[in-house]
């Protein structure tokens, strides 16, 4: 290839016509990875999930000649009850002293004698505890109700993935009446522990509870009768969260131009900012639909949702770092490089191929005949960046039969900076095309970086270069 032969003679002319003078950078941090498991066999889950509370029944009746009124249940109430097996609207407004008629009308219910277990009506008050005859212990079933969870990332069929370190309320619907000693459990292949109690069921059977990372179980309710020993459960909500941090996974977008974060996972959400091409953040949930949800967008949390989460869309072209198991199919992974000879270190696709590493020049190949390169002079010989690129931009073994395109300042972790220029392909003899070059210093040593082919696998490799010692 014609530009695999124009290499030394850059080299010479890079090196020998340059005399670049510039400190050395430091080390380089490198952030940890975090990934996230599912509640089961680690399946992703859908973000838009029906609300598991009913609400009353809004209904039209006759109004004056020729329309209809529309009724509105009292807004005054802020007493809820979930009806339960034996309830009756009347036996229901008998312990809040007040009728039936009345409740009737506060709750837009079209025929007061029908309500329905699991149904979640207004009420004026709290109501009484129901008498032994209402709900006889020993009668009683041994599991009633669900677990109510008041903010989840996304769920699917009883699978809920909950944001790591947000504080919810966990409620017991449909619980039965005359029930003690109430306690929410978390139970795990290893283990069950208590994780809150309600001591007054009376206001609704819930407890506020911290999400810890790594959370793999199940949640449940439990108690006993009234005056008995016997036990009776909810039925159990499977949950997960993300590990802590750095245990997990961390992306970033490949293209140039980065990726836009949307406030929900859906592209009609209005848009919550741009995230810049190598720029890893940590995955805290992702949708049945293939998006990532990362990084809680407190200032947004009006537009995003009970769990404040941005969200990159399923086609963005991204970086994986770290325990990634929901990583799409043919997004492949990353190889690393490491030369601690001239001080560096990077990633590559797994798809690619070093081609070789010797005299100066070390060359990366991609599958569609892209080409990343570093070619880098003595130590201790420096010719200034500006010089450098100025020697390029006039020099036509180094432009070819290309046109500059762009430059532009470019700095890399652990404080490698440089200049970059893009350049025009190269129509005449058919070299790959476009392409781009990265000057720089590294250790008291020139550094000449440069890419053929897709730019976009350029930018993605040195969004990577790092300082590595012997």
């Amino acid at each position: 290839m014609r530009f695999a032969a124009i290499i030394l003679a850059l080299f010479l002319t890079f090196t020998t016509a340059c005399t670049l003078t510039s400190g050395q950078p430091g080390s380089q941090d490198i952030t940890p990875v975090v990934v996230v498991p599912s509640p089961t066999a680690l399946s992703p889950f859908p973000t838009n999930t029906p609300s598991l509370n009913p609400t009353p029944t809004q209904t039209t009746g006759g109004g004056t000649t020729g329309g209809t009124t529309t009724c509105v249940p009292r807004t005054d109430w802020v007493a809820r009850y979930t009806v339960v097996d034996g309830d009756t609207l009347g036996s229901i407004a008998s312990r809040t002293n007040t009728t039936a008629i009345t409740l009737a009308t506060g709750n837009c219910l079209a025929n007061p004698d029908s309500i329905f277990t699991g149904q979640v009506l207004l009420l004026p008050q709290a109501p009484s505890v129901p008498t032994a005859t209402q709900n006889p212990a020993a009668d009683g079933p041994s599991q009633q109700g669900t677990i109510y969870i008041s903010a989840i990332v996304s769920a699917d069929a009883g699978n809920f993935f909950l944001l790591r370190g947000e504080t919810i309320t966990l409620r017991w619907d449909d619980a039965p009446a005359s029930i003690e000693g109430i306690r929410f459990i978390l139970g795990t292949s290893s283990s069950q522990t208590e994780i809150g109690q309600d001591a007054n069921p009376l206001d609704g059977i819930s407890i506020s509870w911290n999400v810890p990372a790594g959370l793999s179980g199940q949640i449940m309710a439990s108690a006993r009768y009234a005056g008995n020993t016997k036990v009776v459960s909810s039925y159990p909500v499977y949950v997960g969260s993300a590990p802590a941090s750095g245990q997990g996974c961390e992306i970033a977008p490949a293209d140039p131009n980065g990726a836009t974060a949307y406030t929900q996972a859906d592209l009609n959400s209005p848009a919550f900012g741009t995230i810049a091409v190598g720029q890893y953040v940590e995955v805290l949930g992702r949708s049945l639909n293939g998006w990532y949800g990362f990084d809680p967008g407190i200032a947004q949390a009006g537009n995003t949702g009970a769990s404040r989460l941005r969200w990159l869309p399923l086609d963005t072209r991204l970086l994986y770092r770290g325990n990634c198991p929901d990583r799409p199919a043919g997004t492949g992974g990353t190889q690393n490089y490491s030369n601690p000879k001239i001080g560096i270190a990077l990633d590559y696709p797994l798809d690619w191929t070093l081609l070789y590493d010797e005299n100066n020049n070390i060359t990366f190949k991609g599958p569609d005949s892209s080409y990343f390169e570093i070619i880098y002079g003595p130590s201790g010989q420096v010719t200034p960046v500006t010089q450098a690129v100025a020697d390029c931009k006039n020099t036509m073994m180094c432009l070819g039969n290309r046109t500059v395109t762009g430059e532009s300042m470019l700095t890399l972790g652990g404080g490698i900076s440089g200049t970059k220029l893009t350049f025009s392909a190269d129509v005449v003899d058919g070299d790959p095309g476009p392409s781009a070059q990265f000057f720089t210093i590294i250790f008291n040593r020139n550094f000449y970086i440069r890419g053929f082919g897709n730019l976009a696998y350029f930018d993605q490799i040195i969004s990577t270069l790092r300082l590595v010692t012997g």
